[in-house]
């Protein structure tokens, strides 16, 4: 190319496929006995960590920015802010996130194939991100958070707010850490403002914020964990009911269809599995001298007896 980056020698020199220099320049790190590549596995790249300076940390972090993964400045010094970065991209790929970028993380970083940070990443408690302050800002304005001081730090509060977003949302409880997944709902139009906040929240401490909604309709609540909703569409599916399978919604509104038209069930048949269908299940399987579910859905005898009535 005449000395020139084009696009095109770029996008081949920063992929897996890039062959290293087996006669490098005198000065190089590779020719004074790899040095520079410590535990590189022939890749080229060295382990970088906190404290570690030069070229290859520029290139580590022009690289993490150019992804969406870094916040801070292309500076050559592998500082906090690197190392937060690299946990980013270390979680989107589904490795330990430790910090440090290894020879083979640098490999799978500077892959074509490796993904941008898009607009979410894992979040976790100690994490320092402007991230994490809009994560708290929305926490707060949406009543889960104790408090109402933003910060860039992932602490205490955040983690108990998670969770409890998660609880009232009918989201699978996270262990306190900002999943991609439940912060795409804790962003969109259809998260559910705390009808409780903590007493340190504004939302607590203003009935008339025009933030605060009325309480969520329990009929539109789910009663299931991720993995009771799981088990029952399995069930459903198993019984034969059908020729083609139920999805969840489906088959619960089978049952409700069931049961209101037994009158058990008095609520909507909307397909999700509220507390007025798992009542109405335990009353059925009463009345019918069935076994009685040992979680929120039915057993295998409640469905068979269910689709005499279908």
């Amino acid at each position: 190319p005449g000395g020139v980056a084009t696009e095109s020698i770029q996008q081949v020199l920063f992929s897996s496929a890039a062959i290293v220099n087996p006669n490098p320049p005198a000065d190089n790190p590779l020719a004074k006995g790899g040095s520079g590549g410590s535990g590189g596995g022939g890749s080229g790249y060295s382990n970088l960590q906190i404290g570690s300076s030069g070229s290859a940390v520029t290139n580590l972090q022009q690289r993490l920015a150019n992804l969406g993964y870094f916040e801070g400045s292309v500076s050559g010094t592998y500082d906090d802010a690197t190392a937060q970065a690299v946990k980013f991209a270390q979680r989107k790929l589904g490795l330990t996130d430790d910090g440090s970028a290894s020879a083979s993380f640098q490999s799978s970083l500077f892959d074509s194939s490796m993904p941008a940070a898009g607009q979410y990443v894992t979040l976790k408690k100690g994490d320092v991100s402007q991230r994490v302050w809009n994560l708290v800002d929305r926490l707060i304005n949406m009543g889960y958070f104790n408090g109402d001081k933003l910060g860039t730090k992932y602490g205490d509060k955040t983690v108990a707010a998670i969770d409890l977003f998660a609880t009232v949302n009918g989201q699978p409880v996270p262990g306190g850490v900002a999943t991609e997944s439940i912060q795409q709902v804790l962003f969109s139009s259809a998260a559910i403002v705390n009808p409780n906040p903590p007493a340190d929240n504004p939302l607590a401490k203003a009935a008339d914020n025009p933030l605060a909604k009325a309480a969520p309709d329990p009929d539109t609540q789910t009663v299931l964990t991720a993995e009771e909703r799981d088990e029952l569409t399995k069930l459903m599916n198993e019984a034969g009911i059908q020729t083609e399978e139920f999805t969840h919604k489906d088959a619960v509104t089978w049952i409700q269809q069931v049961l209101s038209d037994e009158n058990y069930y008095t609520g909507p048949v909307n397909g999700v599995y509220n507390d007025k269908t798992m009542k109405a299940i335990e009353q059925f399987a009463k009345d019918y001298e069935l076994e009685a579910p040992e979680k929120n859905i039915p057993n295998d005898s409640i469905i068979q007896k269910l689709r005499d009535f279908a």
